[in-house]
C-alpha cells in the first residue's frame, strides 16, 4: 500500500487535539470514512466526530467514496463554527 505524508491542520479543534498542526503517514488511497476514523483517534476528536467537516489542499470533502493524497498535501480538520 502505497502512503503519503500529510500535513494536518486542526483549526479550531486545537483544544480537544492539544495539536494544532503536525505531519502524519496516511494511506495515498482512503476512503473518507476510514481517513475521519482515524483522524479522530489519532487526535482524540470523538467528542466532535459526527460534525467535522475534511477538506484537502481547502478543497471540502463531502461525500467522495475515496480520497487520493501525495506528499505534501494539506490535509485540514474543520470543527463546526460558532458565532454570534
Amino acid at each position: 500500500m502505497m502512503k503519503a505524508r500529510a500535513v494536518i491542520s486542526i483549526s479550531g479543534a486545537k483544544d480537544l487535539s492539544g495539536e494544532k498542526e503536525t505531519q502524519i503517514i496516511v494511506p495515498s488511497s482512503v476512503s473518507r470514512q476510514d481517513l475521519l476514523k482515524d483522524l479522530v483517534s489519532r487526535f482524540s476528536l470523538q467528542a466532535i466526530e459526527s460534525i467535522i467537516t475534511l477538506a484537502v489542499n481547502e478543497e471540502y470533502i463531502l461525500d467522495a467514496e475515496e480520497i487520493n493524497l501525495k506528499n505534501g498535501d494539506q490535509l485540514a480538520i474543520i470543527p463546526p463554527l460558532s458565532g454570534g
